[in-house]
């Protein structure tokens, strides 16, 4: 059975059997279209299904080839445009001055291009409009650097192509019909060239029943014939809601499972392009599955190990990218003879563990440094040479694979990731094997751009480019589950169409504006370019045809939670509508539940509103029971294994031992936080690898730290080498430099969040500069050391004593060190506010860096000049801080000792308490909040065995420090 829709087509068809018909169908459904003819018996003999564009390429292509023309592809376009777009259109007084050209918005400019080109808007069209003067001058450039582009090259694009094709239309073959689906969208040019095609009949053919969206066929083609088929229902409606995106799809499949539907029978539409990479993880592998707009790259195996070697490159080689890459499972080190018993996971492994540097040249002095080590090893066994020997061979053949220096061209580039996907992906069946020669094929079509760049940019542009492409594109395949956008669905001719994403969320999409033109600006520019609009419009209507097309069963599925923000969500407008005239029932369940079969773990649960719950859990799955057990102790004040007391001396955990060695801040977290100290360095709990990101901001906190303090650094020690004292003057020309070089760098390996979050960043720092520079040009002292490192090898790992029983091992970096009248003084910049240590630093048990890094001074670096560290204290460089200090001279290292005494002493005990002072909030800025915040404790919490049991040491260990912190 087919549905109304395509028996109305068949109709048209049946009329002139032996007659040419030419069919214009939307992109991607032709096929499927000829063959849900063909299933459902309808004769389409002498039938061609065509796009607009395919049928310009069949008039127009061979003329233009044989004239000296090459199809200008859109990868050559983006490449051309990256290279040249600063040029054309970022002068000075430009509404795009100062822009950066980034893909996102180099792709926009692109679409742009061929938007106004296929409008019949060219240099001269443009600057007769209205359009604002400092946008209009560069684009009119930019249009005319464009055609001059492709007169010079030889190449012609889409708009070239439909005005060739209508100019050549009257000599194409006469059709006895000329039939355009009404949905089809359309532009001026495309128009044309239908409107030029010689046919007895031209036929606008509608199934929506609704007022035609602009730029459609049904508002475009005027004059032309129009047939609108019955409109019809599916006979079943059914409508149920899910938890989220991954659910809707589960509970589609779930109920294709339960009802036995043949997956010949069935269409998965989606309302919105964010379930497309959903519904490929759900199906694939798991049931088979076409995709009319294929499967992202990033899902393919091949495309990951492609993405994660550019990714790499556009680190500048970073080694912790080529562990990740090596650690993918993507790759395989089959491709490369002479190796045994090497592994990409032993180089991953080995990155990691030995620090390796950047580059071919880390990994060699990495490799050196090992053979030394075993050269002086008497335990070392002739298998670590030959792994030493293994990883040489790779990383040899590797660096093959990496263009030669650090300005290359997207020819190499292509070239040598083309050698990259031959010779190190796994390919694991045809799967692999057919995606790798798609990939190869469009980093040939990249290659064939003459542009240049460093190596790092041109990675970053081609990763840029390929992450968001797809490959498999395939029309509708018996046996498999046909999944397409709901604006494409209907033409498969499946019996049974399943809707995701309808929520109020997804669907119909937002009309956001091209960031180049906006909707006002191309309204003014002129009738004919789509708008987001009208584009927002045409989804709303696609529901209306899709729901049309469907000939037996309709069911659609809404997500009612957000999965970010953790909100309830309601039903699209468009559907709530469409359900409530059709009196539909929404089921809160999945379809079909009541007949499919439930796992263990699913017949366990269904049972948990029984009395007997918890005995069917324990009986079933006893580590339910035991997780519960933990909930309850961990959430109760009595000190347990479950929240952080071993019970028994722990000797090898006192931090105080010869195998422990401490950052200062990691001291620090453990006297904010015990029980973090516990699940990190002790548990070795690792949070997810994933970066904070603030509304509106480039960078993490961190990140801005770090930035700020190497550019500070940077600039104290050249002013140091220059013999010179920071002027506010002088100072901000040079910083100003600096500046620009570390955010080019930075750029390089933090992934951009828009110009306006990059411009707040850079801002910001540039305030924190006016205010170091501000400060530091009123001081007197004289700077003696930046970024003093101690603790990294055998020349600075002597011990800190603080007591004869607090003996420390620490390591890390003191920012600056200065000298004044009264002696040396220490500072650690701080780039967030000094509100914390407002209180003063003498009385606050929890800052300890200040105090310890004036003895490590004192200790291991100092000269030997005599001077005393006469203080000691925190520089807050930014504009939260306003450059203010605060300092005082080091405590004496009796009164540390005392501090630290009952908190080291728990260490060795086996006490790490998820204790906090009253009004500490180390829980806000800890990695491992979501699992334990809730089970903070401040010294008032304690239960009464920890505040009077002295017969437990730890305990009394535990009592001692509430005593300090409270």
């Amino acid at each position: 059975m087919i549905s109304q829709s395509l028996k109305s087509l068949g109709d048209l068809l049946r009329g002139q059997p032996t007659a040419r018909k030419l069919v214009v169908v939307p992109n991607g459904v032709g096929t499927s279209l000829a063959r849900a003819l063909a299933r459902g018996g309808v004769d389409w003999s002498n039938a061609l299904f065509v796009t607009p564009r395919d049928l310009a390429v069949e008039i127009a292509e061979a003329d233009l080839v044989a004239s000296g023309y090459l199809p200008l592809h859109r990868d050559r376009l983006q490449l051309w445009l990256r290279d040249n777009l600063p040029r054309l259109i970022a002068s000075p007084g430009s509404f795009f001055a100062g822009v950066r050209f980034g893909h996102p918005l180099v792709a926009s400019v692109a679409r742009n291009i061929d938007a106004l080109r296929q409008a019949g808007i060219g240099p001269m069209e443009l600057s007769r409009t209205s359009l604002r003067a400092d946008k209009k001058g560069p684009l009119v450039d930019l249009l005319d650097a464009f055609e001059s582009y492709l007169l010079t090259g030889g190449l012609y694009d889409d708009a070239a192509l439909f005005i060739r094709a209508a100019e050549l239309a009257p000599e194409y073959p006469k059709c006895a019909s000329l039939i355009v689906f009404g949905d089809v969208t359309l532009s001026m040019m495309s128009a044309k060239l239908l409107n030029s095609i010689r046919a007895d009949v031209h036929v606008v053919f509608s199934d929506s029943g609704d007022t035609p969206p602009a730029g459609t066929a049904l508002a475009v083609l005027e004059g032309w014939s129009r047939v609108d088929c019955p409109i019809a229902a599916p006979k079943a409606i059914a409508a149920q809601t899910a938890l989220a995106p991954e659910h809707e799809v589960d509970a589609v499949l779930s109920d294709i499972l339960a009802t036995g539907k043949s997956f010949d029978d069935v269409e998965l539409a989606y309302g919105s392009s964010r379930y497309r990479p959903v519904i490929a993880s759900a199906l694939r592998g798991t049931f088979p599955a076409s995709f009319l707009e294929g499967t992202p790259i990033f899902q393919t195996r091949p495309g990951q190990a492609l993405l994660a070697y550019l990714r790499w490159l556009a680190s500048n080689q970073d080694s912790a990218e080529l562990a990740m890459l090596m650690q993918s499972r993507s790759v395989s080190f089959r491709g490369i003879g002479g190796i045994d018993r090497v592994y990409p996971n032993t180089l991953g492994a080995f990155l990691v563990r030995r620090l390796v540097g950047p580059g071919k040249e880390g990994i060699e002095d990495a490799l050196g440094r090992w053979e030394k080590e075993i050269a002086y090893d008497q335990f070392a066994s002739d298998s670590q040479l030959e792994t030493i020997g293994g990883l040489r061979t790779v990383a040899d053949a590797l660096y093959r694979s990496v263009p030669d220096g650090s300005v290359t061209s997207a020819r190499e580039l292509a070239a040598r990731s083309s050698d990259f996907l031959q010779t190190f992906v796994i390919v694991r069946g045809e799967d692999d094997a057919r995606q790798v020669s798609l990939l190869i094929e469009q980093l040939d079509r990249l290659g064939e751009a003459d542009s240049n760049g460093t190596l790092v940019e041109l990675a970053q542009f081609f990763y840029e480019l390929i992450r968001g492409r797809s490959i498999d594109r395939s029309a509708s395949v018996p046996g498999a589950i046909h999944v397409v956008p709901i604006d494409r669905s209907g033409f498969s001719g499946r019996r049974h169409l399943y809707i995701v994403g309808l929520d109020e969320q997804s669907f119909p999409p937002g009309a956001i504006d091209d960031p180049v033109l906006l909707d006002e600006e191309r309204r003014k520019i002129s009738e004919s370019l789509q708008t987001s609009t009208a584009r927002s419009r045409q989804i709303t209507a696609a529901f209306g045809r899709a729901v049309r097309r469907a000939p037996e069963t309709l069911s659609v599925v809404s997500s009612r939670m957000d999965p970010i923000f953790g909100r309830e969500m309601d039903w699209s407008t468009t559907l709530d509508s469409f359900l409530r005239e059709r009196k539909v029932d929404v089921v809160d369940r999945a379809l079909g539940s009541t007949t499919e079969v439930l796992s263990d773990s699913g017949a366990v649960l269904s049972e948990r509103d029984s009395l007997d719950y918890d005995r069917h859990a324990a009986t079933h799955f006893p580590w339910m029971a035991a997780g519960a057990k933990a909930q309850v102790l961990r959430s109760q004040t009595v000190l347990s294994e479950y929240s952080g007391y071993l019970g028994i001396p722990t000797p090898e955990l006192d931090v105080r031992g010869p195998n422990w060695v401490l950052s200062a801040s990691a001291l620090e977290r453990l006297a904010r936080c015990p029980y973090q100290h516990f699940v990190q360095r002790i548990l070795r709990v690792r949070p997810p690898d994933e970066v904070e990101r603030r509304p509106g901001r480039w960078l993490s906190n961190l990140q801005f730290g770090n930035l700020l303090h190497e550019l500070l650094c940077d600039f104290m020690t050249e002013v140091a080498a220059r013999g010179q004292r920071p002027d506010l003057t002088a100072g901000t020309v040079l910083m100003q430099a600096m500046l620009d070089d570390k955010l080019a760098k930075w750029q390089s390996f933090v992934a951009p969040a828009g110009e306006a979050a990059f411009a707040r960043e850079r801002a910001l720092l540039e305030q924190a500069l006016t205010v170091f520079l501000g400060s530091e040009s009123r001081r007197d002292s004289q700077p003696v050391a930046f970024e003093a490192q101690f603790g990294f090898d055998a020349h600075t790992t002597a011990p800190l004593r603080l007591a004869d029983d607090i003996l420390l091992r620490l390591r890390g970096s003191i920012d600056r060190v200065d000298r004044a009248a009264e002696g040396y003084e220490i500072w650690d910049y701080k780039s967030g506010s000094s509100q914390p240590f407002s209180a003063g630093l003498l009385d606050q048990v929890l800052h300890l860096q200040w105090a310890l890094y004036a003895y490590v001074w004192a200790d291991l670096l100092q000269p030997a000049d005599g001077l005393p560290v006469s203080r000691s204290g925190y520089f807050f460089t930014s504009g939260r801080g306003l450059g203010e200090r605060i300092s005082a001279p080091p405590p004496s290292r009796s009164d540390v000792a005392d501090r630290l005494r009952p908190l080291v002493r728990m260490t060795a005990l086996g006490a790490f308490p998820h204790l906090q002072a009253k009004n500490e909030v180390a829980c806000n800025i800890c990695d491992y909040r979501n699992i334990c915040a809730s089970e903070r404790r401040e010294p008032k919490d304690l239960p009464e065995q920890a505040l009077f049991n002295d017969e437990d040491e730890a305990l009394a260990a535990v009592r001692n420090w509430a005593e300090r912190i409270s």
